[in-house]
């Protein structure tokens, strides 16, 4: 029965040395560390209330106020749940942002309740905003469309978001806009 003991107290303190020097090595090995650009994504975390125009070709703008909520994931992700009513209808989206250090890029998804479709985004700054380029489908049409969207730095408790079509031609369209104002501290 002590030998029993014995090797049962032998292998559990091996399996536990072992699991040890893992995570001890898997930690090393991982070393990321956030940059200044998760710190630009992370600029955005917190509560914000949303004022927002929708513009469709053909018909009047229309208006609308929203709330974002932004959690981060860890050091490096930013989690943004966006709920609404958008012409009428209830409107929930969820996105992720943050940035690849292997593709030295912005990198974001969207997802909402009026598309089957996930965008994947990628941007960069230029001339000191964020802007991600990609393709999204299109409810209301059924096709993917050429978008940019342009997103203002946190200053005093504010930023903007611009979301532009892209024609064929190059040329854009503004088709929606939100102006946000962090809610609370």
């Amino acid at each position: 029965m002590l030998k029993k003991i014995a090797t049962l107290a032998a292998c559990l303190a091996a399996v536990t040395a072992g699991a040890v020097t893992y995570a001890a090595a898997t930690a090393t090995q991982m070393g990321a560390r956030p940059t200044e650009h998760h710190a630009r994504v992370m600029a955005d975390l917190g509560t914000w209330k949303g004022e927002g125009k929708m513009y469709v070709p053909g018909l009047p703008a229309s208006s609308f106020s929203g709330m974002e909520v932004n959690t981060k994931l860890g050091e490096f992700w930013l989690v943004s749940k966006f709920t609404s009513e958008i012409m009428g209808l209830p409107f929930e989206g969820l996105a992720t942002a943050g940035y690849d250090p292997q593709k030295k890029k912005f990198v974001g998804t969207w997802i909402d309740v009026m598309n089957p479709t996930m965008s994947v985004m990628e941007g960069a700054i230029e001339d000191g905003l964020l802007v991600y380029r990609y393709e999204q489908h299109n409810a209301m049409t059924g096709k993917y469309e050429k978008i940019k969207s342009v997103h203002s730095e946190t200053r005093d408790g504010k930023r903007t978001f611009k979301s532009y079509t892209i024609a064929a031609d190059g040329s854009e369209t503004l088709s929606m806009e939100i102006e946000y104002t962090r809610v609370g501290g």
